[in-house]
Order: structure tokens, then C-alpha cells, then sequence
């Protein structure tokens, strides 16, 4: 499962990665935009809808990928409002 994880968390970065997000004003992000569409895709794939343990287990999961994780939750609800057309 953890290979296939990796494959899928790193597909998801890299497709979101292509994709240029119109500025947002205020304070920078420790965390791109394209790091929370991966975490967000990985929590998807584990099928756990609690983003607190998602996130605690993601250091033990995907070790060193996420230097600077989301310090709350419902961090990757965000990801919801960036496909504004």
C-alpha cells in the first residue's frame, strides 16, 4: 500500500504542480498549493475523513515528504475554493 501511496501522492503534486494559481494577497504559505492537493488526494486514498489523524500519521507514512504539515485541521478543505472558474 505505501508504494502505491507514494506513486499516487507524487502523481497528484506533479499535476498540480502544472497548473499556475492566480496570486492571493497576504502572508505566504509555508505549505504550497500543490503539496495540500497531494495531502489531500493521499488522505482521499487512505479513506480517512478525519484530518487530524490523517495528518498524524503522515510523518510515519510519507517520512521527510512534508516538511511543513498543516498545524490544524480541515486544512485541505481549502483545497475546495481553489477551482473558482
Amino acid at each position: 500500500m505505501t508504494l502505491d501511496l507514494e506513486a499516487l501522492v507524487v502523481a497528484a503534486y506533479l499535476f498540480a504542480d502544472e497548473y499556475a494559481v492566480p496570486f492571493r494577497p497576504g502572508r505566504l504559505s509555508l505549505i504550497s498549493d500543490a503539496e495540500l492537493v497531494a495531502l489531500a488526494v493521499g488522505q482521499a486514498a487512505i479513506g480517512l475523513s478525519s484530518d487530524r489523524q490523517f495528518l498524524g500519521l503522515v510523518p510515519r507514512m510519507l517520512p521527510g515528504w512534508f516538511p511543513h504539515l498543516p498545524d490544524h485541521p480541515n486544512t485541505t478543505a481549502g483545497c475546495a475554493g481553489s477551482w473558482d472558474s
